[in-house]
């Protein structure tokens, strides 16, 4: 029909928050796609948690999206989350990893690929206006992650490194939910957590290393990487989420 617009596009011209060109813009993922894949259950919803007195949990259909992006724009975090989604489904030609306890142990990650899409996880949370994502706000950090991603500049490793972790659910049951990102403060430097169906991110906002880690538990430049598995309850941010949680009477709708 004349006039019917596509539903990733909106036919109005914005500032697109990367470029900082006017363009159209699309409905853009916050938290990329493939993230939600392993949640959905069989009616495609999966479960959203919250410790806002004013809401609810709740089941969603569909990714929290908003309109951020231009289409060019788009397409480069794509490149990013594509080549992500590889990562973390181990179907990556070259990636090697192996298991010893708690530990995975993964070599073979493009370090700029990889890199920029961490990074534009949280810069979109940042510039997002969902309340999903209030707690996140980057202040003078968030140009600076936009730059790096623009100019797709990763950045040395210990400058806003990400600490990534399997999450269970109890008897290693995986995680099936998304939870609220929350800022943390890790001695002087501020960090926030985002705990993403089987997956826990630390992601650091500072310009120098986080202090009292080891180095060798981020992803290095040589595209090593060392994820931690543990049971949520073991997690200290994802620990005083469930203590909230707890306290509100509240618990996964099933």
């Amino acid at each position: 029909a004349a006039g019917r617009l596509n539903s990733g596009v909106r036919h109005q011209m914005n500032l697109c928050r990367l470029c900082k060109e006017e363009h159209e813009l699309r409905n853009s993922h916050i938290i990329p796609e493939f993230f939600y894949e392993p949640l959905y259950d069989e009616k495609h919803r999966f479960n959203i948690l919250t410790t806002l007195e004013s809401k609810s949990n709740s089941f969603s259909q569909k990714g929290i999206r908003e309109f951020l992006l231009c289409n060019s724009c788009e397409q480069k975090i794509g490149n990013f989350e594509h080549y992500a989604s590889l990562v973390f489904k181990s179907n990556l030609s070259g990636l090697s990893m192996h298991r010893d306890g708690p530990l995975i142990f993964v070599e073979g990650i493009n370090y700029k690929k990889f890199k920029l899409f961490l990074l534009s996880i949280i810069w979109r949370a940042s510039i997002s206006s969902r309340e999903f994502f209030k707690q996140v706000s980057l202040g003078p950090h968030e140009e600076s992650l936009r730059l790096l991603l623009m100019n797709e500049e990763p950045g040395p490793a210990l400058k806003y490194p990400c600490l990534i972790g399997g999450v269970t659910l109890g008897s290693g049951k995986p995680s099936d939910v998304i939870v609220e990102p929350r800022r943390v403060e890790i001695g002087a430097q501020t960090a926030y957590n985002m705990v993403i169906g089987n997956y826990s991110l630390l992601q650091f906002v500072s310009n120098q290393p986080p202090t009292g880690a080891s180095p060798d538990i981020f992803l290095k430049e040589n595209g090593s990487l060392v994820l931690m598995v543990r049971s949520a309850t073991e997690v200290g941010p994802i620990k005083n989420f469930m203590q909230e949680f707890e306290r509100l009477g509240r618990s996964p709708r099933l």
